[in-house]
Protein backbone atom coordinates (compact mmCIF):
# COMPACT_ATOMS: atom_id res chain seq x y z
CA UNK A 1 0.00 0.00 0.00
CA UNK A 2 2.76 2.41 0.97
CA UNK A 3 4.67 1.58 -2.22
CA UNK A 4 1.58 2.17 -4.35
CA UNK A 5 1.04 5.53 -2.65
CA UNK A 6 4.63 6.60 -3.28
CA UNK A 7 4.40 5.61 -6.94
CA UNK A 8 1.16 7.58 -7.26
CA UNK A 9 2.73 10.66 -5.68
CA UNK A 10 5.80 10.35 -7.91
CA UNK A 11 3.59 10.09 -11.00
CA UNK A 12 1.72 13.24 -9.97
CA UNK A 13 5.02 15.13 -9.41
CA UNK A 14 6.33 14.18 -12.84
CA UNK A 15 3.07 15.23 -14.45
CA UNK A 16 3.19 18.59 -12.68
CA UNK A 17 6.75 19.14 -13.83
CA UNK A 18 5.90 18.41 -17.42
CA UNK A 19 2.94 20.78 -17.37
CA UNK A 20 5.18 23.53 -16.00
CA UNK A 21 7.40 23.16 -19.05
CA UNK A 22 4.52 23.36 -21.44
CA UNK A 23 4.07 19.60 -21.50
CA UNK A 24 7.36 18.92 -23.28
CA UNK A 25 11.07 18.47 -22.69
CA UNK A 26 13.09 21.67 -22.20
CA UNK A 27 16.83 21.72 -21.73
CA UNK A 28 16.76 25.50 -21.08
CA UNK A 29 18.99 26.16 -24.14
CA UNK A 30 16.25 28.22 -25.79
CA UNK A 31 15.34 30.25 -22.70
CA UNK A 32 17.73 32.99 -23.83
CA UNK A 33 18.80 34.17 -27.26
CA UNK A 34 22.20 32.88 -28.35
CA UNK A 35 24.68 35.68 -29.14
CA UNK A 36 27.24 34.67 -31.77
CA UNK A 37 30.88 35.24 -30.82
CA UNK A 38 32.45 38.07 -32.82
CA UNK A 39 35.50 37.11 -34.84
CA UNK A 40 38.22 39.79 -34.78
CA UNK A 41 38.93 41.24 -38.21
CA UNK A 42 42.68 41.24 -38.93
CA UNK A 43 44.28 44.46 -40.15
CA UNK A 44 45.69 43.96 -43.63
CA UNK A 45 48.58 46.40 -43.78
CA UNK A 46 49.69 47.63 -47.18
CA UNK A 47 52.79 49.69 -46.37
CA UNK A 48 55.28 50.13 -43.55
CA UNK A 49 57.63 53.00 -42.80
CA UNK A 50 60.55 53.77 -40.52
CA UNK A 51 61.19 57.37 -39.50
CA UNK A 52 64.02 59.13 -37.71
CA UNK A 53 63.69 62.63 -36.22
CA UNK A 54 65.77 65.37 -34.64
CA UNK A 55 64.89 68.76 -33.20
CA UNK A 56 66.95 71.94 -33.22
CA UNK A 57 66.75 75.58 -32.13
CA UNK A 58 63.36 77.23 -32.50
CA UNK A 59 61.48 73.95 -32.58
CA UNK A 60 62.66 72.98 -36.07
CA UNK A 61 62.16 69.29 -36.79
CA UNK A 62 64.23 67.37 -39.36
CA UNK A 63 63.09 63.91 -40.41
CA UNK A 64 64.23 61.12 -42.65
CA UNK A 65 61.88 58.31 -43.52
CA UNK A 66 61.54 55.34 -45.82
CA UNK A 67 58.16 53.92 -46.82
CA UNK A 68 57.91 50.58 -48.66
CA UNK A 69 55.23 47.99 -49.43
CA UNK A 70 54.72 45.64 -46.50
CA UNK A 71 55.79 42.69 -48.64
CA UNK A 72 59.23 44.23 -49.12
CA UNK A 73 59.83 44.34 -45.38
CA UNK A 74 58.52 40.81 -44.91
CA UNK A 75 60.63 39.41 -47.77
CA UNK A 76 63.76 41.30 -46.71
CA UNK A 77 66.88 42.24 -48.66
CA UNK A 78 67.82 45.23 -50.78
CA UNK A 79 65.22 47.78 -51.88
CA UNK A 80 65.42 49.99 -54.97
CA UNK A 81 63.95 53.48 -54.54
CA UNK A 82 61.57 54.57 -57.30
CA UNK A 83 59.48 57.32 -55.63
CA UNK A 84 56.32 55.43 -56.62
CA UNK A 85 56.02 52.45 -54.31
CA UNK A 86 59.43 52.72 -52.66
CA UNK A 87 59.98 56.09 -51.03
CA UNK A 88 62.73 57.85 -49.18
CA UNK A 89 62.37 61.44 -48.00
CA UNK A 90 64.40 64.05 -46.15
CA UNK A 91 62.18 66.80 -44.78
CA UNK A 92 62.22 69.70 -42.36
CA UNK A 93 59.40 71.57 -40.60
CA UNK A 94 59.29 74.72 -38.50
CA UNK A 95 57.67 74.87 -35.07
CA UNK A 96 54.23 75.44 -36.63
CA UNK A 97 54.55 72.39 -38.90
CA UNK A 98 55.13 74.35 -42.10
CA UNK A 99 57.46 72.65 -44.58
CA UNK A 100 60.93 74.21 -44.88
CA UNK A 101 62.06 71.60 -47.37
CA UNK A 102 60.84 68.24 -48.58
CA UNK A 103 63.46 66.37 -50.59
CA UNK A 104 62.68 63.05 -52.24
CA UNK A 105 64.89 60.42 -53.75
CA UNK A 106 63.91 59.07 -57.16
CA UNK A 107 66.66 56.46 -57.43
CA UNK A 108 69.12 54.56 -55.29
CA UNK A 109 69.31 51.30 -53.39
CA UNK A 110 68.73 50.63 -49.70
CA UNK A 111 71.16 47.90 -48.70
CA UNK A 112 68.91 45.86 -46.44
CA UNK A 113 65.50 45.87 -44.77
CA UNK A 114 63.83 43.04 -42.87
CA UNK A 115 60.93 42.24 -40.58
CA UNK A 116 59.95 38.96 -38.91
CA UNK A 117 56.30 39.97 -39.29
CA UNK A 118 54.01 42.95 -39.82
CA UNK A 119 52.14 43.04 -36.52
CA UNK A 120 52.80 45.40 -33.64
CA UNK A 121 55.75 44.09 -31.65
CA UNK A 122 57.35 42.21 -34.55
CA UNK A 123 61.05 42.91 -35.03
CA UNK A 124 62.11 45.22 -37.87
CA UNK A 125 65.55 46.28 -39.08
CA UNK A 126 67.01 48.74 -41.59
CA UNK A 127 70.62 49.05 -42.71
CA UNK A 128 71.97 51.30 -45.46
CA UNK A 129 75.68 51.80 -46.02
CA UNK A 130 75.45 54.50 -48.66
CA UNK A 131 73.87 57.96 -48.92
CA UNK A 132 71.06 58.68 -51.37
CA UNK A 133 70.57 61.81 -53.50
CA UNK A 134 67.53 63.96 -52.67
CA UNK A 135 65.79 66.85 -54.45
CA UNK A 136 63.12 69.32 -53.38
CA UNK A 137 61.59 70.08 -56.77
CA UNK A 138 59.31 72.81 -55.43
CA UNK A 139 62.03 74.78 -53.61
CA UNK A 140 65.15 73.87 -55.56
CA UNK A 141 67.08 72.28 -52.69
CA UNK A 142 69.19 69.14 -52.98
CA UNK A 143 70.79 66.91 -50.41
CA UNK A 144 72.67 63.71 -49.65
CA UNK A 145 71.59 61.50 -46.76
CA UNK A 146 70.52 58.02 -45.79
CA UNK A 147 73.45 56.07 -44.43
CA UNK A 148 72.42 54.55 -41.11
CA UNK A 149 70.54 51.86 -39.23
CA UNK A 150 67.36 51.09 -37.33
CA UNK A 151 66.48 48.21 -35.03
CA UNK A 152 63.24 47.92 -33.11
CA UNK A 153 59.70 46.62 -33.39
CA UNK A 154 56.64 47.80 -35.29
CA UNK A 155 54.48 50.21 -33.32
CA UNK A 156 50.73 49.75 -32.94
CA UNK A 157 49.05 50.48 -36.31
CA UNK A 158 46.13 52.07 -34.43
CA UNK A 159 48.29 54.95 -33.18
CA UNK A 160 48.40 58.19 -35.23
CA UNK A 161 50.55 58.02 -38.34
CA UNK A 162 53.69 60.16 -38.45
CA UNK A 163 53.28 61.09 -34.80
CA UNK A 164 55.39 59.94 -31.87
CA UNK A 165 52.21 59.45 -29.80
CA UNK A 166 51.96 55.88 -28.59
CA UNK A 167 54.97 54.70 -30.57
CA UNK A 168 57.46 52.07 -29.44
CA UNK A 169 60.92 53.67 -29.67
CA UNK A 170 63.59 52.00 -31.76
CA UNK A 171 67.33 52.60 -31.99
CA UNK A 172 69.43 53.99 -34.81
CA UNK A 173 70.37 57.16 -36.66
CA UNK A 174 70.71 58.48 -40.21
CA UNK A 175 73.65 60.58 -41.45
CA UNK A 176 73.07 63.74 -43.47
CA UNK A 177 76.02 64.43 -45.77
CA UNK A 178 74.94 67.79 -47.17
CA UNK A 179 72.02 70.03 -48.11
CA UNK A 180 72.22 72.85 -50.63
CA UNK A 181 71.47 76.55 -50.73
CA UNK A 182 69.94 78.23 -47.71
CA UNK A 183 68.73 74.92 -46.28
CA UNK A 184 70.51 73.48 -43.26
CA UNK A 185 70.17 70.21 -41.39
CA UNK A 186 71.82 68.38 -38.51
CA UNK A 187 74.57 65.95 -39.49
CA UNK A 188 72.74 63.11 -37.72
CA UNK A 189 68.99 62.47 -37.54
CA UNK A 190 67.34 60.17 -35.02
CA UNK A 191 68.56 61.46 -31.66
CA UNK A 192 65.05 62.68 -30.79
CA UNK A 193 63.07 59.66 -31.97
CA UNK A 194 63.05 56.67 -34.30
CA UNK A 195 60.19 54.22 -34.80
CA UNK A 196 58.45 52.04 -37.36
CA UNK A 197 54.79 51.50 -38.19
CA UNK A 198 52.64 49.64 -40.72
CA UNK A 199 49.37 51.01 -42.06
CA UNK A 200 46.50 50.64 -44.49
CA UNK A 201 46.17 53.26 -47.21
CA UNK A 202 42.49 53.70 -46.31
CA UNK A 203 43.43 54.65 -42.75
CA UNK A 204 45.56 57.53 -44.00
CA UNK A 205 43.86 58.69 -47.18
CA UNK A 206 47.11 58.98 -49.11
CA UNK A 207 50.58 57.60 -48.74
CA UNK A 208 53.45 59.51 -47.25
CA UNK A 209 53.80 62.59 -45.14
CA UNK A 210 54.15 65.02 -48.06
Amino acid sequence: MRRALLLTLLALAVAAGCSGNGGGYDDDDDDAATTPTATPTPVDVAFCYVIWGSTSAGGVVTEYYVDFPAAAWATGGAVVIDDVDYWAELAQYDSSGSVLFSMVSTAGTIASVSAVGLDAGDTVAFDDDDAQSFTDYARGFTGMAGEGTFTGVWSDPATPLFSTAGKTPGAGTIAVVAVSGTASAPSVIGDAYAYGQCYEISSFGKRGRR
